[in-house]
């Protein structure tokens, strides 16, 4: 046996692996290997495993030379051309794994001769023809068959998959089937465990059958068109834990709920956006499992009041969402019963009354609450304080009265609030500057009144602030220059005064800004978002003036003393920020080599997965499509977890797709989780922005914002253009810096990066810095401000010498990559440089060069740069005070 698997091999494979007669089995699963797969000449081999690497071109004919070949596994690979028949003459061949790759053409008759096969995993290729041949009909020793993700042919649903009737899981998803399911379907396979029939067009009405299929633990049927009522026999299926009924067009109201009381083990019931029309009686729904976790019942047209007993027995429950419907009358105190709810939508219904103050005294776990397009009325209760996970409150259109509690200040998770079209009252406190994680926050349409409080500009992950139609009176503060991913501002029909902040022009994200109908005067600025800005966004104001030619405002009076402030700011400023940022550059190799203070502690949190109901969903056939399966022409880079690879989405987005690639299906979806987690609460305009995340059974990937100009490591040691001046580069380490200060104080607790090098800081199209790959950070927890791995962080040469002896990633050791990351920035040599081979580091380098020797040191091109490409470069932005704090 020869197991490589997971070494971050590349390039070809050895033709010699495939000359070695005697082996028997072979994993090189896990690695980057490219090319294509070389003949093989292997009588003896039993198992061989090429899954996940970037191989290309055909499968190989020789392997029907492979005898005794039990198992074959080629999957997630980017192997193209047609299954070889050659294929069907592996007698002894149980297990068949070909799935995400680009193979096309149809499925060989000759794999019918393969009567061994267990396993047949055609999932994601571009196969056409038969979905499922008349020539697969002898495979009856076969348990698992999936083929979702293909092009093949439209059709009824397969008949020689009847024969087949040792079947655990049917997965023919998404392969444009229609008409009705056989009436006799369950019959067929007595052992069926899992089943999955949705993103089709079946018709008609659910097989009854489906129950003498005893053993099914999946039902998948969503997204078809099937008609009539639920089965009550689905209630005999006593192993079911997912039934998952959503997009089709079911009636006949709310029966079927009654005998699914029977299903000791349900887990998920998904109905939504199904026409059941009727309303939920105490008798129907009091008995449902205890074992339920998940209910997703939105847009099901269910009305009258929500039963109590509906809560009375779900103790388990921590997802329940039935918002869309026409729901009538109070919400149940008895919500108090699920203190493991975790979300509730209630949304969209006709609720009335006030919100009971049970819910916020008991559900202590709920972590998003969405009770927006009601009529609820009273006040917000103050026992909110209880919810100290909350991290999503959306109260929107109702009639809710009195002041926002002050409690609700305090909820330091709360990332997205909407209080919005209300009739709340009072003024807005500086304690609103403790939702540090807050990113969205609309208070539109109250009564609220007073000053805007200075405090709103520590929120620096906030992207939507809507205050308008309120009463806010006073000057716009001119705090609002640390609200660097700020993308949208309303604070129109209000009673501000006073002039506008250049703060605002700041804001580089700044996409809309609406400060029209307030009392503002004095001169508009022709800078930042004001530039684009139109009349309608300032009119409605007292005495505005200047700006843009296209707004139409009177000029404003010159004031003297203009033409010398010029001069000032062209001649004199930059010559001042040069020799001031060379001093720092100075005195940067030296100060930061003083023992640095740890970073203050952060309360600890519980974090949630990205909701899929609040992210855009992008599926692996747009992937696919976008980066033209994975063609290595699009591929950015590879890495310890993923491929990285270029590609254009539906809409036109360019944007860039890791895809994770590791060899534990366990291993994957921990470390992806782990991204998610870290990316819930990660907003930050230095950081790469994550557009998506996709995930299913075999296949997760991240959809990130695309950097046109590459990375710091390109710039610096493989551009011949362009060769960066010293304030491009001081300008960089700022942007990273700000980066790394937010990660490390910024979040609801600090997040270690574990990688910081220049390989991992990308620029996009303004040559702004964003620092990428901090998803697979680890968070801290505890006091220990440290987290300890899974595996080795970071890359050689950039990782702090103490990880060696405590085993620990901290806060001060990427604090310490970021030292390395400076030194290599303006010495522009590597810290794996030759002179590693003497036993002296980058650090050192530097060190015994300090202060006598120091030009020796410094990148030859900054010496060689003239004075007047230097004025030209950018200057350090506002996060220069995050340079100013990691050096000192």
């Amino acid at each position: 046996m020869l197991d490589l698997s997971n070494n971050s091999f590349s390039g070809p494979i050895p033709p010699s692996i495939f000359n070695i007669s005697s082996l028997e089995a072979l994993s090189l699963l896990g690695n980057s290997l490219s090319g294509p797969i070389p003949a093989v000449h292997l009588p003896n081999l039993v198992r061989v495993s090429l899954s996940l690497n970037r191989l290309v071109g055909p499968i190989p004919p020789s392997l029907r030379g492979c005898a005794r070949l039990q198992l074959l596994s080629l999957s997630f690979n980017a192997l193209s051309g047609v299954i070889p028949g050659e294929l069907g003459d592996l007698a002894r061949l149980e297990e068949l794994y070909l799935n995400n790759n680009s193979l096309s053409g149809p499925i060989p008759h000759s794999i019918g001769n393969l009567t061994n096969l267990t396993v047949l995993n055609l999932r994601y290729n571009a196969l056409r023809g038969d979905a499922i041949p008349a020539s697969l009909a002898p495979l009856a020793r076969l348990q698992y068959l999936s083929l979702r993700g293909n092009a093949f042919r439209a059709g009824p649903f397969p008949r020689a998959a009847l024969n087949m009737s040792m079947l655990r899981t049917l997965d023919v998803s998404s392969l444009g089937l229609f008409g009705r399911l056989p009436a006799d379907i369950g019959l067929h396979f007595p052992y069926m465990k899992e089943i999955y029939l949705d993103r089709n067009g079946f018709t008609g009405t659910i097989p009854s059958s489906l129950s003498n299929s005893s053993e099914l633990s999946i039902v998948e049927i969503s997204s078809n068109m099937f008609t009539g009522s639920v089965p009550g026999s689905l209630g005999e299926l006593s192993r079911l834990r997912i039934l998952n009924l959503a997009e089709n067009r079911l009636g006949g109201g709310f029966g079927f709920l009654s005998p699914l009381a029977n299903l000791p083990i349900l887990e998920g019931l998904s109905m939504y956006s199904n026409p059941f029309d009727g309303i939920l009686p105490d008798s129907l729904v009091g008995n449902l499992s205890m074992s339920l976790q998940k209910i997703w019942a939105w847009n099901c047209s269910i009305k009258g009041r929500i039963p109590a007993t509906l809560l009375s027995n779900l103790s388990s429950l921590i997802y329940l969402d039935m918002s869309d419907n026409a729901l009538t009358g109070r919400i149940p105190s008895e919500f108090k019963l699920l203190e493991n709810l975790e979300t509730l939508s209630l949304s969209g219904n006709q609720l009335e009354g006030p919100i009971p103050e049970e819910l916020f005294q008991s559900m202590v776990n709920l972590g998003e609450l969405y009770l927006d397009q009601n009529a609820l009325s009273g006040p917000i209760s103050s026992y909110i304080a209880n919810l100290t996970g909350l991290q999503l409150i959306s109260l929107g259109e109702n009639a809710l009265s009195s002041t926002i509690p002050p409690a609700l200040w305090g909820l330091k998770e709360l990332y997205s609030l909407n209080l919005s079209y209300n009739l709340l009252e009072g003024s807005l406190p500086k304690e609103v500057e403790n939702l540090k994680a807050l990113t969205e926050m609309d208070l539109s349409s109250n009564r609220l009144s007073g000053p805007l409080p200075s405090t709103l500009g520590n929120l620096q992950m906030l992207v939507n602030l809507n205050l308008f139609n309120n009463t806010f009176s006073g000057p716009i503060p001119d705090s609002f220059s640390p609200l660097i991913s700020l993308n949208s501002l309303d604070l129109s029909s209000n009673s501000l005064s006073g002039g506008i902040p250049k703060s605002l022009t700041e804001l580089q994200d700044l996409r809309f800004l609406n400060l029209s109908f307030n009392r503002l005067e004095c001169e508009v600025p022709n800078n930042g978002t004001f530039a684009n800005l139109t009349s309608q966004s300032l009119m409605g104001n007292l005495a505005l003036c200047g700006g843009a030619a296209k707004l139409g405002l009177p000029p404003c009076a010159n004031s003297s003393g203009t033409r010398s402030r010029k001069l000032l700011l062209k001649y004199i400023l930059p010559a001042i920020i040069v020799c001031m940022t060379v001093l720092v550059i100075v005195l940067m190799v030296h100060m930061f080599l003083k023992k640095r203070k740890p970073a203050p502690g952060l309360n600890n949190s519980n974090d949630t997965l990205l909701s899929p109901i609040h992210q855009k969903f992008v599926s692996q056939q747009e992937i696919k499509r976008a980066t033209n399966n994975f063609d290595e022409a699009n591929l950015l880079g590879t890495g310890s977890f993923g491929s990285v690879y270029k590609g254009q989405l539906d809409d036109g987005t360019t944007v860039a797709v890791k895809v994770l690639n590791l060899g534990s299906a366990e291993g994957v979806t921990k470390r992806f989780e782990a991204e998610c987690r870290v990316m819930r609460n990660v907003r930050h305009r230095n950081l790469v922005k994550i557009i998506s995340s996709t995930s299913n059974e075999d296949f997760k990937a991240l959809i990130l914002q695309y950097m046109p100009n590459g990375s710091l490591h390109e710039l610096l040691h493989a551009s011949q253009d362009h060769r960066p001046g010293i304030l491009e580069r001081v300008s960089i380490v700022c942007d990273v810096a700000a980066a790394l200060e937010y990660l490390h104080h910024g979040c609801s607790r600090p997040v270690v990066h574990c990688d910081v090098k220049p390989r991992n800081v990308l620029l996009d199209e303004d040559m702004v810095a964003h620092l990428g790959d901090f998803g697979i950070s680890k968070l801290l927890v505890g006091d220990n401000k440290s987290a300890t791995p899974t595996s080795t962080p970071g890359t050689i040469g950039y990782v702090a010498p103490e990880y060696g002896l405590s085993g620990k990633a901290t806060i001060q050791g990427d604090v310490y990559s970021f030292g390395v990351l400076l030194l290599e920035t303006f010495t522009g040599r590597k810290p794996t440089d030759e002179m590693i081979t003497t036993g002296l580091s980058l650090r050192q380098w530097v060190n015994d060069a300090f202060p006598d020797a120091i030009l020796e040191v410094v990148d030859p091109s900054l010496l060689e740069t003239e004075r007047t490409a230097v004025m030209n470069q950018r200057t350090c932005k506002p996060s220069f005070g995050a340079c100013h704090r990691y050096w000192n």
